[in-house]
């Protein structure tokens, strides 16, 4: 990591040439173009901290420009606070930090709906969280992405001439040369396009839409399992999958499910410990919490464990938690008299 250190010393602010600091959109694509060297160089955590320096350049100076009235940047002076929202996702998602991801391409997607990368990088966050509303939406916004760059490059391949665009072909698909096939130039145009799509994001698209398809079908198979109280089976399959998807909220809930269906308690309070150290906000982790209290040392234990441990008004599973602490409540009303 010599190299990267190095990298990152030398685009320290110190180093910055007084011209940048003077011009807020190159001091914008200067921490920009840091972040990037920082990520080839696997700096992520380095990386986050330059693309939140760019981002918040960006938003100062559209602030400021927006108080003083001032005119309309060209396009090469606009910052594009769009990509920096994208890149920094990447750099969370290669750090593990899925919901931060997943905010950060949103962010960017409300910026600009067609920015492809930040929608498949959506995807990868809410897939690893087990969003798969938002991975379906992702994969929706990505497809539209998609569909209008190969419109736009449809568009400009057609003032093309037939011999541009054969050439263009078999650059593209090494198999087109030979085939002695005549094509119409729309079809060329439509080909050519096609072709040179598939070499970018295209692929990508398509394994992260089949991804999602077969994860709804998986985790729908543990739900069918967990509904038949086969609760042995269901405790099997999500733990095989929870190895490639740790974070996944549905396989979380459902493990933990099995666990106390089973009566697996030292299990089930080992799972819980080592959830609610990476997920502390988590309301399905407290909620199993709150169950074992319940069992091995009694409802006002689970009351107190529960007053001091109230998640977040919003997060997700916030209705179940309130459920069950209006139970203990009840419980508690109950044993009092």
């Amino acid at each position: 990591q010599a190299g990267a250190g190095a990298a990152s010393s030398a685009h320290s602010p110190a180093n910055v040439e007084e011209d940048i600091l003077q011009d807020d959109a190159a001091y914008c694509r200067w921490c920009h173009k840091t972040a990037n060297a920082l990520y080839a160089a696997s700096e992520y955590g380095q990386a986050v901290a330059w693309y939140t320096r760019a981002i918040q350049a960006a938003e100062d100076m559209s602030r400021r420009r927006a108080q003083e009235a001032a005119a309309e940047l060209s396009s090469d002076q606009q910052p594009d606070t769009c990509r920096f929202y994208s890149n920094r996702a990447a750099a969370f998602l290669s750090l593990e930090r899925y919901s931060e991801a997943l905010s950060d391409c949103k962010m960017a997607l409300a910026l600009n709906p067609t920015e492809q990368k930040a929608s498949l990088r959506g995807v990868a966050a809410s897939l690893q969280l087990g969003e798969m509303g938002c991975s379906v939406e992702m994969v929706r916004l990505a497809e539209q992405a998609a569909s209008c760059e190969l419109r736009d490059r449809e568009s400009r391949l057609s003032s093309l001439s037939v011999g541009e665009l054969r050439s263009r072909l078999r650059e593209a698909k090494s198999d087109a040369a030979g085939t002695g096939s005549v094509l119409e130039k729309g079809e060329l145009v439509r080909q050519v396009a096609e072709a040179e799509a598939d070499g970018g994001l295209a692929p990508l698209l398509g394994r992260a839409a089949a991804e999602v398809a077969a994860m709804a079908q998986r985790v729908g198979e543990v739900e069918a399992m967990a509904r038949r109280s086969s609760w042995d089976e269901a405790l099997e399959h999500a733990t095989w999958l929870a190895r490639e998807y740790p974070h996944h909220r549905q396989l979380r809930a459902l493990r933990l499910a099995a666990l106390l269906a089973l009566q697996r308690s030292g299990e089930a309070h080992q799972l819980c410990e080592e959830l609610a150290e990476a997920h502390p906000d988590a309301a399905d982790v407290l909620c199993a919490r709150l169950e074992l209290l319940l069992r091995h040392e009694g409802v006002e234990t689970a009351l107190a464990h529960a007053a001091l441990n109230r998640p977040p008004p919003g997060a997700a599973d916030r209705e179940q938690f309130d459920e069950l602490l209006v139970y203990l409540q009840t419980v508690d009303k109950t044993l009092s008299r």
